[in-house]
């Protein structure tokens, strides 16, 4: 085998000739021009415009494969009946325009936002707590998915170093997590993780009656939250003095202390 190179004549494609050292066995890789004076190549700038292009296809291929991931993903943490009817669901964006959101105002007067208002102010939430109140089929799960899902795109596109997380449960869900936490020895670590989350979604607050160490759980969580001013969306159909006796009949005594305004 002959591995002296040589010089032979390149022709590109588009009718620049140069000339290229390589040894005769790679030479045999390259088909001859159609007139047989030179060997088919690229030139410099054409190979600089084929990698800008195989760059800018790689690039689009990642964007794809990520945008195909978080399509997936937010699948498997929504269920179907609240993802939007665009994202492959059954909730009608048209439908959430007749809900209302009611929560406290400063002075402590009930508040009600219509929906068109809602991600506009959630945006820069005045409030880290966002309360959904309203009777079953008010739409309140549907408008906590619809907030949970600005704060998925913020943390989709945040820097790495920037992601904290979206957290999302049922009343069932959340005493089950706890339990589960609990139970394998990272307490802390799944407190930690539920207080640094960009948003924690807890729907139907009172459907489950919750043990003491869940409860206890829930509050430490509400507290450090808002002390970081970090949002938090919750549903219930409580309102006002349902909602009080719904903890202070429970059999929870940390629920129950709550509502009489013990420690």
């Amino acid at each position: 085998m002959n591995l002296e190179p040589q010089s032979y004549l390149m022709r590109c494609a588009c009718g620049a000739t140069f000339r290229l050292n390589l040894i005769p066995e790679l030479a045999k890789e390259f088909k001859p021009t159609p007139d047989g004076d030179a060997l088919q190549g690229t030139c410099a700038q054409c190979g600089d415009v084929e990698r800008a292009d195989a760059e800018v296809k790689a690039a689009n291929a990642r964007h794809t494969q990520r945008e195909e991931f978080n399509r997936r993903a937010w699948e498997t943490a929504c269920p179907f009946e609240y993802r939007t009817r665009e994202e492959g669901g059954a909730t009608d964006k048209a439908r959430l325009a007749l809900a209302k959101r009611v929560t406290s105002a400063d002075d402590g007067s009930p508040l009600a936002v219509n929906w068109k208002d809602l991600l506009a102010q959630e945006e820069k939430p005045n409030r880290p707590v966002l309360l959904l109140i309203g009777p079953s089929g008010s739409c309140k799960t549907r408008i906590g998915w619809r907030v949970t899902r600005a704060a998925w795109d913020a943390e989709v596109t945040a820097p790495e170093s920037d992601r904290r997380g979206v957290c999302a449960f049922t009343s069932w869900a959340f005493q089950a997590h706890v339990q589960d936490a609990a139970g394998r020895f990272i307490s802390g670590q799944a407190m930690g993780a539920l207080v640094q989350a960009r948003i924690v979604f807890i729907d139907d607050l009172g459907k489950v009656e919750w043990t003491d160490t869940v409860a206890a759980t829930f509050f430490e969580l509400l507290e450090q939250r808002i002390s970081r001013r970090a949002q938090t969306v919750i549903t219930t159909e409580f309102q006002g003095d349902q909602l009080e006796n719904w903890f202070s009949g429970a059999r929870s005594r940390v629920l129950a202390g709550a509502a009489a305004g013990s420690p």
